[in-house]
């Protein structure tokens, strides 16, 4: 039995492509593993800056109060002064 031409050649195409949807699979892969990574970085950064913002807000009511004390103690200064 005799291997004709055109079957070397469809073998040696179809060696070529599978080689190539490979690269293309290995290419893909990473890029999609570097897309990832990056994501997953910039989601840290946000968890960061969420806390960091957290415990500035953590900070108002405090800050609120410390406010609403001082004006009460000014109002009773005026008040001490009008009379």
């Amino acid at each position: 039995m005799e291997i004709g031409s055109e079957h070397v050649s469809m073998g040696a195409l179809g060696v070529i492509i599978v080689r190539e949807i490979i690269a293309l699979v290995k290419n893909s892969y990473g890029k999609q593993l570097e897309a990832t990574q990056q994501n997953t970085l910039a989601i840290v950064r946000l968890e960061t800056k969420l806390d960091s913002l957290t415990r500035e807000l953590d900070l108002l009511p405090k800050l609120k109060a410390d406010l609403d004390v001082a004006h009460d103690r000014l109002r009773e200064l005026k008040g001490q002064t009008s009379q």
